[in-house]
């Protein structure tokens, strides 16, 4: 049985399953610092650079509750058998799962909170390989807008080439991965400014008479 059959991947719940998920978590940690996400600028493409096949961004779509690729790595469009670059996420989708994953990824948006998508790719030659989609809120300032820094992993290769031909893709679950921050308003400050002490002291006191 290959690793994307197992069923611990399934019911794994908001855990990252996969390694390429967690360098790429931890390191939108860090540079998040005390704030609901980092700015754009912040993710450093170099710190991260053997992922960069495998990351796309999200944004908002035109259409009404959609989200789109904004840009998509090599990797993820040879997974999906797709140039993805201005399409609609979740496409290959039946309209329920597509709905789902939509919704996941503006929540997301909306709240500043990352999400995680788990999907299987299952070609006509029967092939089946799992993937997991982390998507992790980030400010463009230079926009004006949040969009989503996302890696899409698959945990065996990918069913390409002539004899795997793509002829599905199944939702297996999303989850919200919730963070903790001081305030939102901090995702509108200057990339490297650090938060206020959460108490204020006062200089002075009681003086005798």
């Amino acid at each position: 049985m290959n690793l994307p059959d197992k069923p611990e991947i399934a019911q794994a719940g908001a855990q990252l399953l996969h390694p390429g998920s967690r360098i790429l978590f931890r390191h939108w940690e860090t540079v998040r610092e005390e704030r609901p996400c980092p700015d754009r600028t912040d993710i450093s493409l170099r710190a991260i650079s053997k992922l960069l096949p495998f990351l796309a961004i999200v944004e908002v779509g035109q259409n009404a509750g959609s989200t789109i690729f904004k840009l998509a790595g090599t990797a993820v469009c040879e997974l999906f058998q797709s140039q993805l670059t201005g399409a609609e996420v979740g496409l290959s989708l039946d309209q329920f799962e597509r709905r789902v994953v939509n919704e996941t990824l503006i929540m997301s948006l909306q709240r500043l909170q990352p999400s995680l998508i788990r999907m299987r790719f299952v070609s006509r030659e029967g092939f089946v390989t799992t993937a997991e989609f982390l998507a992790l809120p980030v400010f463009n300032q230079a926009l004006g807008v949040t969009q989503l820094f996302c890696g899409v992993f698959a945990f065996a290769e990918p069913a390409n080439g002539r004899q795997n031909t793509l002829h599905r893709i199944e939702l297996i679950a999303t989850r919200m991965i919730w963070t903790e921050h001081q305030n939102i308003d901090l995702v509108l400050d200057r990339p490297n400014r650090r938060a206020s002490p959460p108490l204020k002291v006062i200089q002075g006191g009681m003086s005798e008479r």
